[in-house]
């Protein structure tokens, strides 16, 4: 079995801790961890559907 990125590995553990059960709680807690981990790469819908599949979650049906 592949072993995730440090990176993916810390967005897990973050998401984790807040315990989101919405999918905004969701969007918000993957652009907050982009804020805070690479401030110069910019945050758009792709980055962050990029992030849930990264952290092997699923992109909401809403979005």
């Amino acid at each position: 079995m592949a072993r995730a990125s440090r990176a993916e590995q810390t967005l897990r553990d973050s998401r984790r801790l807040v315990q989101e059960t919405l999918n905004v709680e969701k969007i918000l807690a993957i652009a907050k961890y982009l804020e805070l981990s690479n401030p110069e790469t910019a945050i758009t819908p792709d980055v962050i559907k990029a992030q849930f599949r990264k952290a092997s979650e699923k992109v909401p049906g809403n979005w």
